[in-house]
Parts: C-alpha cells; structure tokens; sequence
C-alpha cells in the first residue's frame, strides 16, 4: 500500500469549556490530536488456536484499536517500547499484528511515533500555557521563579514505567550547581539514605503535566518524566485488591498501601509518573508547578532556572512546534513516513524512541528555517474511520513484518462495562516489537 498524498483541511470541532480563555487553544489542539486518525490498514492476529485472523487496525490519538466481526481490542500507546530487528518471526507468549509488506511495517512505525511525538509535545506546550496562566496567582511566584540554592523535598505517590502500581514516597530535589545540573532521588521516607533510595533521575528528556482524560485537566497535578532512570531497590509486589475496578485515575484513588511491582536492582527505565500529595486549601495547579519549577531548575530544562525559553522553534522550549489555529498538527504523516524511510537502515540497527523523537525535532527546524511562518499542518483528508465489513480471514501467507504486543485487551470483557482502559493504572504494552 502506498500512502496517500491528499491533504486538505478539516474544520475544527468546537469543544465546550469551562477554562478561561487563554487556556482554549491548547485545550483545542490536544482534543483535535486526540480525535486524529493516523492511519489504518488491514492487519492479522495469530489467535489462540493458531489461526490467523483478520482486523481492521486504526491508530486514533495514542492508541490502536483493532476491529474485526467477533471483537475488538485497545491497546494504548502512552507508555510503549519500540524495537525493531532483523531475524525470523518467532512466536512467544506475546500477541502479534502480523503485516503483509514491509511498507506496511514502514507506515505503521512512522504513524505510532508521530502519535507518540504530537501527544508529548502538545501535553508540553499545555504545561506551558498553565504555568504561565496559574502560575501568576501564586502570591510568592517572585520566590518560586527564583533561582533555588536550597533542596526541595515533597512527598509523593511515584509509578514507574509499565507498572500498575503505586508506592508513597519523598522526592528530594537538589538545586544544580554552576554548570553542573543538580540531582533527583525518591526514598521511601524522609531518612534520606542509601538503604531507602528507590530511584535516581539520570537524565530528563520531557517533564510536563498529563491527565488520563480531558475532563480531568482543572484537578490533574499528575506529571509524567521520560528520560533516563535507575532503580536502587524494589519493593514487594503488592497484593491485587480483588474488590478493585477500573476506574479513572484520581487523586483519591491511589492507596497508600501500593507499592512498585519488583524489579531488579539497578535496573534502567524510561519513563515515571509523579503525582504530589495535595495539601489542604491549596490548589493541585498550585502545588504542580511548585514542583515542576524545581524539577526544571535541577536539571537545568526548558531555559530554567535563568528563565523560561518561549521560542516556538527552540527544541529546548516547552513550546517548541505549537502548531497555530487552524492547523492542529506538528507533522504531517507524509513527513513523518519520509523520516522513518530514509532512516530506516539506522532505525533496524538501534531503534530508540527517543532517536526518532529527536529526527521528528530537525524536521520541525528544517521548516522553520525553510519557511519563517511554519504553523503546523491541517489533518489529512483520510482523517475519517472506515467501517470494517470483511469476513474472517485464515492462514494468510506468511508475513514479512510483524508488530508484537506483550498484551492486549478485549473490550468485549463484562468487567470493563465502559469499554475504557485506564492508560495509567492498567498499561497494557510493555513493548511493541517489530520483527522484519
């Protein structure tokens, strides 16, 4: 299948909100991301039985849905792993899309990263948009902005990576000095020592603010660090709550009893979520930024601790790319298969999310220095969800991509009344693996 090169623009659905005005255009731009279809295509499940079946896969915001006439299944993107190889397909435990051509293989990668790439980028340039907004009402904002010389501790709820787990902690945040950058641990309690290190930030490449669903945006204090991690101690894994149901993630619904699932000792992650104990009387924006100031003067990001960088073709800036109304999208999928193309020879050797952030980041510059007024792209005019009407397909030949995923779930499940997944209590991709 050859992409197509049709792009025209596409209206943009208003979207009711109860936030002030200054917050609308971003707001906007994250429900459009969300509502993007990046792509779709026929693709095949090796099911229980060792049959092959036939599904309709649509990638839609961050996360895929497959379809066909007896289920459909979700799979979230927000915390996946990609990793490409050149070997035999091998069958595991694991499920697996299975695709018919390489190109295939090509344009689901470079529609998955986009996805992955548009969403980081947007939830940074709203963290943006509400330090700016909130953070003015803060009566000692002249304090907070202040270079800090002194550490900044905060107790905490911390989630690491693809764990369903929560473990309550202190974060200890140790101001940089001079040129060199500071330092971010998480203990257990306030004895500050080497037995109770959980966690170490080694190195920040994105820290912004997120919310499992849009309707959460005014109480979420949630933030989400990708970079990288090192792990100094587990603890037990916890015990499930069989009276437990899936549910939106919440401030409330975290117990102080999780703990972080185990793990080994000195093992690398990419990616955690913090979410800050709230404190009585004060707002959660209030108590988000007076933890992401220091996190960001620490490691010396987005322009802190001097000041904060607003150039919108800065790739240091927390708004680098912010596509301008009407347009919605940073890329556009043309660009972005054009990217995966050219690399592909270096993405099969060392396939790394964040190598392939960084070729999306000089396509953005490139444009900006071709064109002075880049705005972003309007969504593609394929941007419509075809209805899936083919009968069950079996024993195809034997494909030559595949996309492997450690595990999916069945929407159809009684459980799961609501058909939602909860993208931060219930990861369900631990690593999508594409074997060519």
């Amino acid at each position: 299948m050859i992409l197509k090169k049709i792009f025209k623009s596409s209206s943009i659905s208003s979207i009711s909100t109860s936030l002030n005005d200054p917050l609308t255009p971003i707001i906007t731009l994250i429900n459009q991301q969300s509502q993007r279809i990046y792509y779709q295509s026929e693709i095949f499940l090796l099911n229980d039985q060792q049959i092959w079946e036939s599904f309709h896969g649509i990638l839609k915001g961050d996360s895929i849905q497959l379809i066909n006439n007896k289920q459909s299944l979700f799979i979230n993107l927000s915390s996946s792993k990609i990793l490409i190889t050149t070997k035999s397909i091998e069958f595991s435990n694991s499920k697996r899309i299975y695709l018919l051509s390489t190109d295939y293989l090509k344009e689901w990668i470079s529609a998955i990263n986009l996805s992955i790439f548009e969403n980081i980028r947007l939830m940074e340039c709203y963290t943006a948009s509400l330090i700016s907004l909130k953070g003015q009402l803060l009566p000692d904002l002249h304090l907070v902005l202040s270079p800090n010389r002194f550490e900044y501790i905060e107790e905490c709820s911390l989630k690491i990576d693809n764990q369903k787990d929560w473990i309550n902690c202190w974060i200890l945040i140790n101001p940089n000095k001079g040129k060199s950058k500071g330092s971010i641990e998480f203990y257990k309690n306030k004895k500050f020592n080497k037995k109770n290190l959980i966690l170490k930030v080694d190195e920040i490449f994105n820290c912004f603010n997120c919310f499992s669903h849009i309707d959460l945006i005014e109480t979420s204090s949630l933030i989400k660090m990708i970079g990288n991690f090192k792990i100094y101690q587990s603890s037990p894994q916890s015990s499930p709550n069989p009276n437990r149901h899936s549910r939106s993630i919440s401030i409330s619904s975290i117990s102080s009893k999780n703990s972080i699932n185990s793990l080994p000792s000195e093992s690398i992650i990419t990616s955690i979520h913090i979410l800050p104990k709230p404190h009585a009387s004060v707002k959660n924006s209030e108590t988000l930024i007076r933890l992401l100031i220091p996190i960001y003067d620490s490691f010396k990001i987005y322009g802190r601790p001097l000041k904060f960088n607003a150039n919108k073709s800065d790739p240091k800036s927390l708004l680098f790319g912010l596509p301008s109304l009407p347009k919605t999208c940073l890329l556009s999928m043309e660009l972005s298969l054009e990217i995966i193309v050219n690399n592909w020879d270096l993405l099969k050797k060392n396939f790394d999310n964040q190598l392939i952030y960084e070729l999306f980041e000089n396509k953005i510059l490139e444009l900006y220095k071709d064109d002075q007024i880049y705005s972003g792209f309007y969504p593609e005019s394929w941007n419509v969800e075809l209805d899936y009407s083919n009968d069950d397909y079996n024993d195809p030949e034997t494909p030559e991509s595949s996309i492997s995923l450690n595990s999916l779930r069945n929407l159809n499940n009684n459980n799961n009344k609501d058909n939602k997944i909860d993208d931060l209590n219930d990861i369900n991709i631990n690593e999508l693996k594409i074997v060519e």
